[in-house]
């Protein structure tokens, strides 16, 4: 243990005074290029439930970011745990409250959803809103990545009002529990002078004319046909220009809302689905086919008629699952969803006449907060009931997972979709978009958060900074979805500016290459994730000069099975499906 330490040491005071641009966002791949903290001993927790693994620490000109992971199970970050995080905040054991080495400014309760301020004269209660607190994944997970706002007054003491260096202990509670560090004292970390780069903005223009946007949105119990409310409707949708709208919680008539939509676009023709539950569909394609798709009636599927812009008709998903701590309920319904899928596509037993390889997505507010099989079976087809619902099935056309969409806020490198200051919960993703990548993908997309915004961008959109919260608790997620006419499973979306190959060969081993032109110069981002849509490792982070340049995936060790590359930049992005043979 002594040689661990002293070796970590050179790590921290090597690395640890340039911060780095983080997004929370449940990827974790941007912690690539933060160096290790502190690497935990496994197997160190006796009989407690988290073993804690890797720790780091690194910020921006705004939070302080912590990502650790665990070697045990997968535990709920939010809820039905016992690990607690230490911060002293002024680097001074003497002020605080005294714990394991460390005098702590904010102790913070991860599955009480709550904290304390020590101060000299007193404790303080803390909530997430007080001190900016938000994390990632809401779901189930191995490791997580959370950030405090560097200037709130829960990292202050009573000799230092900035947060300049600090020690951080991250414990289960005892008996019988893990540490991290496993010596007292805590994590050291130290607070640079460099500045970092702000996230480049994602405008709302479309990329392309022709590309069709979707914005799926929860409402709040139909607060957008609600006078007191319906301004910060009209300035969120007139700024997005939608073709589709895919609503939850509109609970009111669809005539009234068909009525709003051709005022606030006088110059389009809309057509309102039925309403199925509380999930309704506008859009300015006919609505050819509809129905529930769930015993539950939390899930609608509508068929739009697209052919003339996309060459074929466009499937939509509308569910909005049970919320809080009901994850039999959401796990019932991802079952019979898959179930459903398949025997719509094996037996032709479905809501209307299904035509092979119609795209599709499958949006709307999933609320997962719970156990992370609900999201692996929506996505993979992991039936987890297969007495009840029979085998798994792969839900995409050429016979894999769906992708998940990871979205940032417009403005901010932030990932969640729901917010309520005043719940016990902290800004989480609860709002999902799948779609079938085999035959569709994607080209701008973005979470429009108006808080988030500067006053210029707020100025130049006809927003105000509160429309989105004062809207609803969720905020849109945003769809621009691009298919030409001759795509089909395995074809390649090629933007104007950037042609992308197939990778080939493709299975491979020991190694895949993919082609990639470029009309101007622009910046790109490549990286591999497996199957559970975990990160893998990073192929490419930099400035390419116009012209033809190769990406490559070697495979360094890794097992067989599918992986996908996922190549983007602000603009946009592509995921390719890769088979790796042994």
């Amino acid at each position: 243990m002594i040689c661990k330490t002293a070796f970590l040491a050179v790590i921290i005071s090597s690395f640890i005074y340039a911060g780095h641009p983080i997004s929370i966002d449940g990827l974790f791949e941007d912690w690539d290029n933060v160096p290790l903290s502190y690497q935990d001993q496994e197997g160190d927790m006796s009989l407690g439930m988290v073993d804690f693994a890797d720790f780091k620490i690194t910020y921006d000109n705004e939070f302080l970011f912590i990502y650790f992971s665990i070697y045990s199970n997968d535990f709920l970050l939010q809820d039905n745990n016992s690990v607690n995080l230490y911060i002293d905040a002024d680097n001074d054991s003497t002020t605080g409250h005294y714990y394991f080495g460390l005098g702590a400014e904010l102790h913070w309760e991860f599955g009480q959803r709550s904290g304390t301020h020590y101060v000299a004269d007193g404790i303080i209660p803390v909530e997430h809103r007080d001190i900016t607190f938000r994390s990632s994944p809401t779901i189930t997970s191995q490791e997580f990545e959370i950030c405090i706002a560097r200037d709130s007054y829960a990292l202050q003491s009573e000799y230092s009002e900035e947060l300049v260096e600090g020690r951080i202990v991250i414990a289960e509670s005892p008996p019988n529990s893990d540490f991290l560090p496993n010596e007292p004292g805590g994590v050291p970390f130290y607070i640079g002078e460099d500045l970092i780069p702000e996230p480049i903005p994602i405008s709302f223009e479309k990329r392309h004319d022709d590309d069709i946007r979707l914005v799926s949105h929860n409402v709040w119990s139909s607060a957008l046909i609600n006078d007191d409310y319906q301004e910060h409707f009209r300035r969120i949708y007139q700024s997005l220009n939608p073709d589709i709208v895919v609503l939850q919680e509109m609970y009111e008539n669809t005539n009234q809302l068909h009525s709003l939509f051709n005022s606030w676009f006088p110059d389009e023709q809309w057509y309102v689905s039925n309403q199925f539950r509380d999930n309704i569909i506008i859009s300015k394609y006919p609505v050819l086919e509809q129905n529930f798709f769930t015993s539950s009636e939390r899930t609608m599927v509508s068929l739009l008629d697209t052919e003339d812009e996309l060459g074929k008709n466009l499937i939509i998903f509308n569910s909005h699952l049970a919320c809080c701590d009901n994850d039999e309920s959401r796990q019932y319904d991802a079952d019979e969803f898959v179930s459903n899928w398949r025997e719509w596509r094996n037996n032709d037993n479905g809501p209307f006449t299904l035509v092979d390889s119609t795209p599709f997505v499958h949006v709307g507010d999933f609320n997962l907060v719970g156990n992370r099989q609900q999201l692996t079976t929506l996505t993979e087809g992991d039936i987890e009931d297969e007495n009840v619902f029979g085998d798994d099935y792969a839900l995409d056309w050429d016979g894999t997972p769906i992708a998940d969409l990871f979205s940032r806020h417009s403005h901010k490198r932030m990932g969640y979709t729901w917010r309520y200051d005043y719940s016990s919960y902290s800004p989480g993703k609860l709002d999902y978009i799948l779609y079938s990548d085999s035959v569709i993908d994607t080209s701008k997309h973005f979470v429009l958060n108006t808080l988030t915004m500067d006053s210029t961008s707020l100025l130049f959109y006809g927003l105000d900074p509160m429309d989105s919260y004062n809207s609803s608790d969720h905020s849109p997620r945003v769809l621009d979805i691009k298919i030409p006419d001759n795509v089909g499973i395995g074809s390649s979306i090629i933007p104007k500016s950037i042609k992308i190959s197939a990778p080939y060969p493709n299975p491979f081993n020991p190694q895949t290459m993919i082609q990639i032109e470029l009309d101007q110069s622009t910046y790109l981002q490549a990286n591999v994730y497996d199957i559970n849509g975990r990160f893998v490792k990073k192929l490419i982070e930099k400035d390419f000069q116009s012209g033809r340049h190769e990406i490559k995936f070697k495979n360094n060790g890794l097992t067989s099975g599918i992986y996908f590359i996922k190549i983007q930049n602000v603009e946009i992005q592509r995921t390719l499906k890769v088979v790796l043979l042994k």
